[in-house]
């Protein structure tokens, strides 16, 4: 009913103002959607890699792990700091498997895996991804961090969207001056 409501309020202004929303909610879309697919790939992951070197918190460490995924790279090192740590009070068989899995699987999940799911469902340059977690944390702290993907994909999608737009109004400029 809220998007009903939204939609015909929108339409009253015109239809490029909806189409600009409708983009939005789409792009917002796509980075849940890829969220929540990154956060049970990172269940899975972890839950099965922790059992297997029998780690005796390994649903538990699957649980955050999912869970941490929200803080773009920074959320998987929370959970490897705190499995480390409880491996290395049981055994050091247990806390150097634990430490091989941390070292190697962060990496592959930050440069392989989620460059393919974010690209595939937004189109975000992994490069990007990282000034914008940066700069969002370094204006903002820990809500910059969070927050700073779906801000950028807002940002990339409504420059998109207003483009030719923003284009035209240059040119006009340019003419205007020449």
């Amino acid at each position: 009913k809220i998007r009903e409501k939204v939609k015909i309020f929108l339409r009253r202004y015109g239809k490029k103002e909806y189409n600009y929303v409708k983009k939005l909610d789409h792009e917002i879309g796509n980075y849940f959607h890829g969220l929540a697919i990154f956060m049970l790939v990172q269940f899975f992951e972890y839950s099965i890699l922790f059992r297997i070197i029998g780690h005796p918190n390994w649903l538990l460490l699957g649980v955050l792990a999912c869970v941490t995924t929200i803080i773009p790279y920074f959320g998987g090192f929370i959970t490897n700091i705190i499995a480390v740590i409880t491996a290395s009070v049981i055994s050091v068989k247990l806390f150097i498997a634990t430490t091989i899995i941390c070292l190697v699987f962060p990496n592959l999940d930050g440069y392989l895996i989620s460059p393919r799911i974010y690209g595939r469902t937004n189109n975000i340059n992994p490069v990007m991804v990282i000034f914008a977690v940066g700069l969002g944390g370094s204006l903002f702290g820990f809500l910059g961090i969070v927050a700073s993907l779906p801000v950028y994909i807002i940002l990339k999608a409504s420059l998109e969207y207003y483009e030719e737009d923003i284009r035209r109004k240059v040119k006009n400029v340019k003419e205007t001056i020449d």
